[in-house]
């Protein structure tokens, strides 16, 4: 599987890499709006924690997630 990740990067077909961020991004404009209102307003307060709790643990500002 590595080698046709190499294959995919050389011919540009790969997308790039999702950041955690991205994630949140991606769920707040498709998907939050299928949540219950409750759940809904949670969203920010969940976002918000994950984000915190990663950069104290990290120098990084985001987390690139691996497939």
């Amino acid at each position: 599987m590595p080698v046709l990740a190499v294959k995919h990067r050389f011919l540009g077909e790969d997308s790039p890499l999702a950041t955690l961020n991205d994630f949140f991004k991606y769920h707040r404009k498709n998907e939050v709006i299928m949540l219950k209102s409750g759940a809904a307003e949670n969203y920010n307060a969940t976002e918000n924690t994950c984000n915190d709790l990663f950069r104290q643990s990290t120098e990084q500002r985001t987390l690139i997630l691996v497939k």
